[in-house]
């Protein structure tokens, strides 16, 4: 039985006959109950369940640094599924199913109107368990100024360690270590 919470005028939530009402994001919304579902399960529902299903595992572990990187285009979805999205449509997968995997040097995880940092490098002391990031500074191209926020994400696809920083250092600091 669906209750309305707002009066006659506002949303609902519970089963009305075949409408189920919810509310998403802060929005009251309404969805038919599906009447039957078909489902071949094809060769390519099975390749994109498998991409959606790589790509979900991935926000999980990088949920953060997502939310913040995908904010701006997360326009009426999340910033998980806006970065899935993305991703998925690149794509930035490599193989064929059933052994495609993600291609990390194709996954973005965050965007904007910001460049990014020139001549990026990572340096493993294995001694500390310390990640030494080093980039050049290139305030003034575009947008980039000199307090720009460096955000670090090191994920171990070995392991699926992920270690994030939405705020590591400036962009004129040019370094900045990541614990692990």
């Amino acid at each position: 039985m669906g209750k309305i919470k707002q009066g006659i005028l506002g949303g609902f939530s519970g089963k009305v006959g075949p409408v189920i009402g919810t509310s998403w994001k802060g929005k009251a919304v309404m969805r038919a109950q599906a009447l039957s579902v078909h489902n071949p399960d094809t060769d390519d529902q099975k390749r994109v369940r498998n991409m959606f299903s790589m790509f979900a595992k991935l926000t999980a572990k990088m949920g953060a640094f997502i939310k913040k990187g995908f904010a701006k285009y997360a326009v009426g979805i999340t910033e998980q599924n806006a970065f899935m999205s993305y991703n998925i449509k690149i794509p930035a997968t490599s193989g064929v199913y059933p052994n495609e995997e993600i291609d990390f040097a194709k996954v973005v995880v965050s965007r904007g109107n910001l460049p990014q940092a020139y001549d990026e490098r990572c340096t493993v002391n294995t001694g500390d368990h310390r990640l030494a990031l080093t980039w050049t500074d290139n305030s003034g191209v575009g947008e980039a100024a000199d307090g720009d926020n460096a955000m670090t994400l090191a994920y171990n696809s070995d392991n699926g360690e992920v270690m994030v920083s939405t705020n590591a250092a400036d962009r004129g600091d040019e370094s900045c270590a990541i614990n692990y």
